[in-house]
């Protein structure tokens, strides 16, 4: 083949190389931008079972009490009986009548602004989750419709403590043996779209075993 010609041929393969590549280059998917997510907590100590995240404004929005939190950054929310969880004071005859007895509930949510690395290091059992923006508006969502109102549409408060730190909402659920604080949990996070049952989660113990492996075991 003459000189000439095989330029020509050389030329020509690599202007049709550089075509393909930037006909490939036009139609490649363009990098996808990370979803946005929220880290929620599940604490547990002694009988308490909660679940914890931070409250900026987003949150604000999504959630019905938070204007009676506006000096917190953080919320624990728990649900339990509603003569049982409102009484500081330990009872087994308390306890067993909150079992045995099925009655009325109430949601506890209490503020704070400490570090949660101290919250969970005080706790028995903490795990952490990061849940996609549209499972943590579900979250919320569930939070909310577990809170009684009144005609008004208001909330009801059974009671509050440290000067407003802690307040108990009237709960529109039954509170019993086989529908505990830890049954609520795990209810609230499949309703989030978590792959979690509560069918028969009455203790921490099968809370946490059932949540093994689905986020990050922090205690």
């Amino acid at each position: 083949m003459p000189l000439a010609t095989s330029i020509k041929v050389y030329l020509a393969i690599c202007l049709s190389a550089r075509c393909v590549s930037g006909l490939q280059a036009q139609h490649a998917e363009p990098p996808q931008a990370p979803v946005p997510t929220r880290t929620v907590f599940i604490v547990q100590s002694y009988y308490h079972t909660g679940i914890i995240f931070e409250l900026d404004a987003e949150t604000r929005r999504k959630l019905d009490f938070a204007k009676q939190f506006a000096a917190y950054r953080y919320v624990d929310i728990g649900w339990g009986e509603e003569v049982f969880y409102q009484d500081p004071e330990f009872t087994l005859i308390k306890a067993a009548r909150a079992i045995l007895c099925p009655s009325n509930s109430v949601i506890r949510v209490e503020g704070f602004n400490q570090e949660i690395s101290d919250v969970v290091v005080a706790s028995d059992r903490a795990m952490k989750f990061s849940v996609p923006a549209d499972q943590f508006a579900r979250l919320c969502a569930f939070i909310n419709g577990s809170l009684k109102k009144n005609e008004r549409g208001g909330l009801i408060v059974e009671s509050s403590r440290e000067n407003g730190a802690v307040i108990f909402f009237k709960s529109t659920h039954t509170y019993c043996l086989f529908n505990t604080c830890n049954t609520w949990i795990a209810e609230a996070l499949r309703y989030a779209g978590l792959n979690v049952s509560p069918a028969c989660v009455v203790t921490a113990s099968t809370l946490f075993h059932r949540l093994k492996n689905k986020g990050e075991t922090l205690r």
